[in-house]
């Protein structure tokens, strides 16, 4: 805490009943924007601003001797700051860097302290709250003051596509995308993650390209490593299908002969290798188009009665009748051809 009386950072803590104060640094007017963690032993440590030379500190205890140390010196530094501890302890602190109006932050591993500017557009980076994940990468909360927006910053891989509940058709081809940066491996489960098919390492770019397995499922799930930093994510649960459904498919008589055929399917041609057409001559079949992508298409030589199936080729080349359509006889004109009373 921030005694503002006597300008020091001060410690407080409580053993049963009985309070104990400790001055942490009394070097100037410091303990402005303060920020405690406990390590797994419940030694304290706290980020701090030295208000005095405006710089980021931090203040750790082992055993009885406090240790003080500034990270980031010199400037306007160590507002707002907030700290977080690793799983083997070490120090990750977010602040602001009011020279540069900068969202800061500060890691150390070993002795040795890394800085990085994680967000420089604008006037960004007041009141950052953060949060480290399961494998450390940090988690930042933060307020754009140029905008006046809620801001959000994260060094982990985050995936984006397939968004839970969406159907993919097995054969199509669709993108798995992420956020993030560095090399990742993905992977694939049909049974809700108890199971995983490996499918790609080392991608890059944030976009995959799959052709969808033929493996029908409703537990559906991809999932993203990233080995330095180490980084995973997987996305919720997303179906995989086989049905294509038909629409529509009619056939209609054209005025110099032949029939119009059209057809409406899903899911449509952008997830299909294509469509095949047939016309029925008794028991036999003939295929009139194939692999087309159109909707529709004109049969020249069609008369009435002729008999007509469609198909769908998914990406991996498996067909699917969807359904038998004829074409009728047009009907006759009609005319009104009484003649009017003089």
């Amino acid at each position: 805490m921030f005694a503002q009386t006597s300008g020091d950072l001060k410690y407080a803590s409580k053993s049963s009943a009985v309070w104990m104060l400790e001055t942490v640094d009394a070097t100037g007017d410091v303990g402005a924007h303060t920020s405690l963690a406990l390590d797994a032993q419940g030694n304290p440590r706290i980020s701090y601003q030295d208000f005095t030379n405006l710089d980021l500190r931090f203040a750790s205890k082992s055993g009885a001797m406090w240790t003080l140390e500034t990270p980031d010196a010199p400037g306007n530094l160590g507002q707002y700051t907030s700290l977080a501890l690793d799983a083997q302890g070490n120090p990750r602190i977010s602040y602001y860097d009011a020279t540069n109006l900068d969202l800061k932050y500060a890691s150390k591993s070993g002795a040795v302290w890394t800085l990085e500017s994680i967000d420089s557009n604008g006037d960004v980076g007041s009141f950052p709250s953060l949060a480290l994940d399961a494998h450390s990468n940090p988690h930042i909360s933060f307020m754009d003051g140029t905008n006046g927006d809620l801001r959000y910053a994260s060094a982990a891989i985050e995936l984006a596509d397939p968004s839970p509940a969406a159907v993919w058709p097995v054969g199509a081809s669709r993108s798995v995308t992420w956020d993030g940066t560095g090399r990742v491996d993905l992977s694939l489960s049909v049974d809700g993650g108890r199971s995983w098919d490996f499918l790609a390492s080392a991608v890059s770019g944030g976009e995959y390209r799959v052709l969808v397995p033929h493996a029908p499922s409703k537990f559906a799930q991809f999932k993203l490593e990233r080995a330095v930093p180490r980084s995973v994510a997987e996305t919720g649960l997303f179906t995989i299908e086989t049905s294509i459904s038909l629409l529509s498919f009619t056939a209609s008589p054209v005025d110099n002969g032949g029939a119009e055929l059209s057809w409406a399917t899903d899911p449509g041609p952008a997830d299909l290798a294509g469509y095949r057409l047939e016309r029925g001559d008794g028991t036999q079949w003939s295929t009139l188009a194939n692999l087309i992508r159109a909707r529709s298409f004109t049969d020249r030589v069609g008369s009435p009665g002729a008999r007509y199936r469609l198909f769908a080729i998914n990406g991996h080349g498996e067909d699917l009748l969807l359904g038998e359509t004829s074409l009728r006889a047009a009907r006759p004109r009609t005319c009104d051809c009484r003649r009017r009373s003089s």
